[in-house]
């Protein structure tokens, strides 16, 4: 038997993460809505998430700086990002996403752009 991937998701709306992690069934999946706590995951060299649905717009921590902090302490591990965003985004949020390779999934979201995001991890 094979352990499942490990997705984890980190949005302040919980609703919208649980519908994330049912959609995503087929993978072992964490929630988290408080992003320094994502953080302290994120940063654990013992925790190894295949995948990271991330809100860009979080209080306390963004999940651009999310990806920053990642990309410097944890290089490569960057990579697995897939943010998701309501689609009005700041300049700065804006210039952020076209500055990386990661891909984005725009609220509302169906079922199958998650799953064919889940399918390339």
């Amino acid at each position: 038997m094979s352990v499942r991937p490990q997705i984890l998701i980190v949005d302040d709306e919980l609703p919208l993460a649980e519908l994330l992690a049912e959609i995503l069934s087929d993978f072992e999946s964490e929630i988290v809505t408080d992003s320094k706590e994502a953080l302290k995951l994120l940063l654990d060299p013992s925790l190894d998430y295949k995948a990271v649905f991330c809100d860009l717009n979080l209080p306390a921590i963004s999940g651009a700086d999310l990806y920053r902090q990642v990309r410097e302490k944890r290089p490569g591990n960057e990579r697995r990002f897939i943010f998701v965003t309501a689609g009005a985004c700041s300049p700065e949020s804006k210039k952020f996403l076209e500055g990386i390779p990661n891909p984005t999934l725009t609220k509302p979201f169906d079922v199958k752009t998650v799953l064919k995001l889940a399918s390339l991890i």
